[in-house]
């Protein structure tokens, strides 16, 4: 083997390139600063060549097949800048068009891959054409437009997933938005739309020019409304809602052809500017599959699918539980838009489920798909700003095979680490004139199963993940510790071993996740931890995933998540007992498939009851109230629907009852609670009723308050352990102590099918303290039946001093006793 290094630029394979000498099989390389060189043609040695010390532009160009049996290291920190060929201080560059590729081959222990150093100026540009279809907008449009205005609408198709974006966008605009295909007008091109995260109605009739739906509450007035295709398309605005009716008035004249079609919201909630791109994330199956039945599939549109490309179809079903399916296919032939593939579609698919091309015409592959062959990309962690003028594309790449390399955490497949570039349109600075980003890339299958494979970065600035397919790794999207305004936006994941998405960390306020799609993962759909502030992490679709769709830790209180659409999970979404409040607006959560919140009572998974995993700290005789707590409004996207979460029991408010519909999913102890500060020496009264389910003979719930002193403890071991079991209540305990106190009163067997009063009188205690109070469950038994519970009424007998805090959720009527004050119709108080 032999070290060459550059003399001028000129193609690998020549000899003038290296003054003379003739690449061989495992020689190793340096290119020059200023010095260009080009791979245009299949020059693949039987094992690769060797490592690549990159000061000077290394090009692979249309039909350019390397073999690399090493590293690719782009060197920089010449005076020069970037690259520019001749100048012997510019600096390195890794460039690969359409049609090309680069085979890796390396061991564990090899550590081979492409490699970006942390010095300055250094490139690694790896762009294809667009393959899926696209084009762009013909007009700028504007917020509530109800179609985009495109040069050529032409082979779009009903349900297709169509994204909008301008890659030349400052980092603080975020302009990117996805959209369902709801229509298309060829003769005006024009492709009406459906928001991401839509709420639906059935059109059911008409009154006057009204539309009469199944179910009015999910609609607002000023919705922009579309229903009906072709020449029985309608859009509308909504100007008036009768909810008790379920009618809608509206701006446009609906006829009786449109009774029966689904009405979904429209109208694009950002600007968008002229000539941005639109283009086609996936389109979809037109024709149901039932498993193991056939090898083709009939999708909505095939105009952006040959044969020969390597196709996902998302296992969309009611009856699918696991994850691990491989919806995979290489297309063998086609017919309009009838794909043969080469093999059976293994699953249940519905109509409408997404088919996603993995094919792009770069590609970055392991040279085989041997479980040993573990070569990775690195983008080398630089947390200094100098290192801002680093540029990271990878667009239209399909990545496969690559890691997981396990002598480092980086060598994890794909890991961008540290700056790059940005785009600001304000400012001329080096390295602030084009957005690093990976873009309509493909990531899969990587050799060695273990984890962190995926789309990852660590303490990035302003990097853009837009577009992207990830499948069949175990971290579909990683953003693992300290990432700043870093932006998500219309991705795809499926077939994950922890989880699609998983966020270790949000920072600053531009960070976004947004038109997210994750489906068929183990642990979670979406996981997130450490976010600082309330980003925008919204209209995301996270279905069928066999444990959580979701799950939220170490954030502040009163976190916002908003349009999330989450169907199809065994466990509910899990909101971790360090988190404070988390808020679901205007989400679809609790109408899951797969168990008792189903839209028919009877989930596909468990039929009477649900499951979920909590932490003991949300247990009764731990929570602060509020542990574990997620408040869901507008539950369901009904104006009007409210639930509350606390971890091991979801309470969904029932307005026929005038009470919360309650039930348990698995652990003992939990239930619905709530806190408040008591002022000293006051005596605290509580009142709540409950119902029971007709029928049910296990352990009945409890109303209970405690102390927040010495709260798990409650009174016991004061002095010692052995001995010293038994805890006290109000009563017994010294109010002017701390050891705390515990007060129970259980349901009787007359809540069972009925209502039913239970009160609690707390003593005054010397200092003032919290309360923490609620009706609690102490027996799984109750997990497979329901109860009912009112709002637990809450008396001081003194007004207290201090009122204007956020630190009390709840005020205190002032009584003197459990029995209400009454009034005759003319005021006189009885």
């Amino acid at each position: 083997m032999a070290a060459l290094s550059s003399t001028q630029s000129g193609n690998f394979n020549s000899s003038a390139t290296w003054g003379g000498a003739t690449p061989a099989d495992g020689d190793t390389f340096t290119i020059n600063r200023g010095h260009k060189v080009t791979v245009n043609s299949d020059i693949r040695t039987t094992n690769g060549y060797g490592d690549i010390q990159l000061y000077g532009k290394l090009e692979i160009v249309n039909n350019g097949q390397f073999r690399l049996n090493g590293r690719i290291i782009i060197r920089g920190n010449g005076a020069g800048g970037y690259f520019v060929e001749g100048s012997n201080t510019t600096n390195g560059f890794l460039h690969m068009t359409a049609g090309s590729s680069i085979e890796i081959r390396g061991a564990n222990a090899d550590n081979h891959g492409l490699w970006m150093e942390t010095e300055q100026h250094c490139q690694m540009i790896l762009q294809g054409t667009q393959k899926n279809l696209n084009t762009n907008l013909s007009a700028a449009t504007s917020i509530g437009g109800v179609y985009l205005p495109v040069d050529n609408a032409s082979n779009w198709a009903e349900g297709d997933w169509v994204t909008v974006f301008n890659r030349e966008e400052d980092y603080r605009v975020g302009g990117d938005e996805g959209f369902w295909v709801h229509d298309v007008d060829t003769v005006n091109n024009r492709i009406y739309i459906r928001q991401f995260v839509s709420p639906t109605a059935t059109i059911t009739g008409l009154l006057s020019n009204d539309l009469v739906v199944d179910n009015a509450k999910v609609f607002r007035v000023g919705y922009k409304i579309v229903y009906g295709t072709g020449s029985n398309r309608q859009t509308a605005e909504i100007t008036a809602i009768d909810y008790n009716r379920n009618r809608l008035t509206t701006n446009a004249t609906p006829s009786l052809s449109h009774i029966g079609e689904t009405v979904y919201q429209t109208g694009a909630e950002k600007s968008h500017v002229d000539n941005s791109v639109v283009r086609r994330k996936a389109t979809t199956v037109s024709t149901a599959i039932s498993a193991n039945t056939t090898t083709s599939v009939t999708v909505g549109n095939a105009s952006d699918i040959a044969v020969g490309d390597v196709i996902v179809i998302d296992a969309n079903n009611d009856n699918d539980t696991g994850w691990d399916y491989n919806t995979r296919h290489t297309v063998s032939s086609k017919s309009g838009n009838t794909l043969t593939l080469d093999r059976n579609v293994e699953q249940n698919i519905k109509v409408g489920s997404l088919v996603h091309i993995l094919t792009r015409d770069v590609k970055v592959h392991a040279v085989d798909e041997s479980s040993n062959t573990r070569p990775f990309i690195l983008i080398e962690r630089w947390t200094s700003s100098s290192g801002r003028n680093r540029v990271v594309i990878l667009q239209d790449v399909w990545m496969k095979g690559l890691g997981r390399n396990t002598n480092s955490t980086y060598y994890a497949g794909l890991m961008m680490i540290g700056y790059a570039s940005r785009y600001r349109d304000d400012s001329s600075n080096d390295g602030e004139h084009i957005q690093s980003r990976f873009d309509c890339a493909v990531f899969e299958s990587p050799n060695n199963r273990s984890s962190y494979t995926g789309f990852a970065t660590r303490d990035t600035r302003e990097f853009l993940i837009r577009n992207c397919t990830s499948y069949r790794v175990e971290r579909g999207y990683w953003l693992y510790s300290s990432n700043y305004n870093h932006k998500l936006f219309n991705n795809y994941a499926s077939r994950c071993w922890y989880a699609t998405c998983a966020i270790d960390s949000f920072y600053e306020p531009y960070a976004t996740v947004q038109y997210f799609y994750g489906t068929r993962s183990d642990d979670y759909g979406m996981v997130i931890s450490q976010l600082r502030e309330n980003q925008d992490i919204r209209h995301n679709i996270l279905l069928n995933h066999e444990q959580r769709p979701f799950g939220a830790f170490y954030s502040p209180d009163h976190i916002v998540f908003e349009r999330i659409y989450m169907d199809g999970y065994r466990s509910f979404p899990y909101v971790g007992d360090a988190n404070g409040k988390m808020v679901f607006l205007d989400s679809y959560i609790t109408k899951n498939r797969w168990d008792w919140t189903s839209p028919t009572g009877t989930g596909v998974v468990y039929s009477n009851y649900g499951n979920a995993a909590n932490s003991d700290r949300s247990n009764y005789y731990r929570t602060t109230g509020y542990t574990q707590f997620g408040d869901l409004l507008e539950n369901n996207f009904e104006y009007d629907s409210h639930a509350e979460w606390y971890g091991g029991t979801l309470a969904i408010w029932d307005d026929s009852e005038k009470a919360w519909y309650c039930k348990q999913y698995n652990d003992a102890n939990s239930g619905k609670f709530n806190s408040t500060y008591v002022p000293p020496n006051t005596t605290v009264r509580l009142s709540c009723d409950v119902k029971v389910q007709s029928g049910f003979t296990g352990t009945r719930p409890y109303l209970f308050a405690m102390s927040h002193r010495n709260q798990y403890a409650y009174g016991r071991w004061q002095t010692a352990y052995t001995g010293q079991t038994s805890g006290q209540d109000s009563t017994a305990s010294n109010p002017d102590g701390i050891y705390g106190f515990r007060n129970m009163n259980q349901y009787s067997a007359a809540a069972v099918g009925a209502w039913e009063t239970k009160t609690l009188t707390i003593d005054p205690q010397t200092k003032g303290y919290f309360l923490v109070y609620g009706i609690t469950t102490t027996s799984t038994d109750i997990r497979e039946e329901y109860f009912y519970m009112r709002d637990v009424e809450l008396f001081f007998d003194s007004s207290p001093t201090i009122t204007k805090t956020k630190s009390i959720s709840r005020r205190a009527a002032v009584r003197s006793g459990f029995t209400r004050a009454k009034k005759r119709i003319g005021g006189t108080r009885l």
